[in-house]
């Protein structure tokens, strides 16, 4: 039923002080932090055999992480983030343990409270009570398993977003197949720079052996996702090239192409190659897109001009 943790939210005193305490303890070195006006907290994020830990302290005494932390005494999981399989089935689970379930309907997630313990997370509950997620959705979806849900990521928030000893956000995103050897997009400043994208579904299996246009939608599917995870979409693209192994493939692919982009024309450049990773793929893309900048992002001053206060 419960397809994967999403991520882990433990309510600290002080973000700079709970990072050192757990990169003393389970020796992380890549750690991202954010500061959210608009939660007025401030957050680190680092990830641990998979799962996002996010480290959160509320600017006021009334945040709701120092009200968790005044309510139970300490430090301690705030939330767990869960996605599941059917929210129906979720609900029947959760209805007959006694607990109540409020998930989100358009990307079918749910966190449930848990019980502190010295800032490290609890796989017990303090109540069987779960809340809804902070996801912000794009769209509306009925019914319990809605084929095209949508949830846009936080600019920067991402759960799969760390950074680099180079200052770098490398991102492996949800809902793309995970590789051990390289990160799937990696973005430096407002540019972020994708890996090739080929047609392999969420489990990493190849889809459509053969048939060019249903591998370039699953292309094109990844790169989308790809996009959403570092708070961007296809009409950031500024640059992109495709690889196919046969031309004949070309007018289909491009077909796709233009679906997926609307009317949205980046510079593009397509290659023929001789092969690509594996021999049933028929088409791979790369991407370079440009972020676009927050909406409380400071313009750099003029030569001369004083810097904003």
């Amino acid at each position: 039923m419960i397809r994967a943790i999403k991520h882990i939210a433990i309510a600290v005193r002080d973000v700079d002080d709970a990072v050192r305490r757990y990169q003393a303890l389970l020796g992380i070195r890549e750690v991202a932090r954010h500061r959210f006006e608009k939660a007025r907290t401030n957050e680190a994020h680092f990830t641990v055999s998979g799962v996002q830990f996010q480290l959160c302290q509320s600017w006021d005494a009334d945040g709701r992480f120092a009200r968790h932390i005044a309510e139970h005494g300490d430090e301690g999981v705030h939330h767990v983030c869960y996605t599941v399989d059917d929210i129906e089935q979720a609900l029947a689970a959760a209805t007959a343990r006694g607990a109540t379930l409020k998930p989100c309907a358009a990307c079918q997630v749910a966190a449930r409270t848990s019980t502190p313990k010295a800032g490290l997370p609890s796989s017990r509950t303090s109540s069987p009570g779960w809340r809804r997620s902070s996801c912000r959705c794009t769209g509306r979806a009925r019914g319990p398993t809605p084929a095209r849900a949508r949830c846009r990521p936080r600019s920067g928030g991402a759960m799969s977003q760390t950074r680099t000893a180079a200052g770098f956000v490398a991102i492996q995103p949800e809902g793309v197949y995970r590789t051990p050897s390289y990160v799937h997009a990696l973005r430096a400043g407002q540019a972020l720079y994708l890996a090739g994208q080929v047609a392999r579904d969420e489990q990493g299996k190849i889809v459509a052996p053969g048939d060019a246009a249903a591998q370039a939608r699953q292309v094109y599917r990844n790169i989308g996702r790809v996009l959403a995870a570092a708070g961007a979409d296809f009409h950031h693209i500024v640059k992109m090239t495709t690889y196919l192994v046969d031309r004949a493939d070309a007018a289909a692919v491009s077909e796709v192409r233009f679906e997926s982009l609307g009317d949205h024309r980046p510079p593009h450049t397509g290659v023929i190659v001789a092969g690509l990773g594996s021999p049933e793929l028929r088409v791979e893309v790369d991407v370079i897109a440009v972020v676009p900048a927050g909406p409380r992002a400071r313009r750099r001053p003029r030569e001369g001009q004083p810097a904003a206060r």
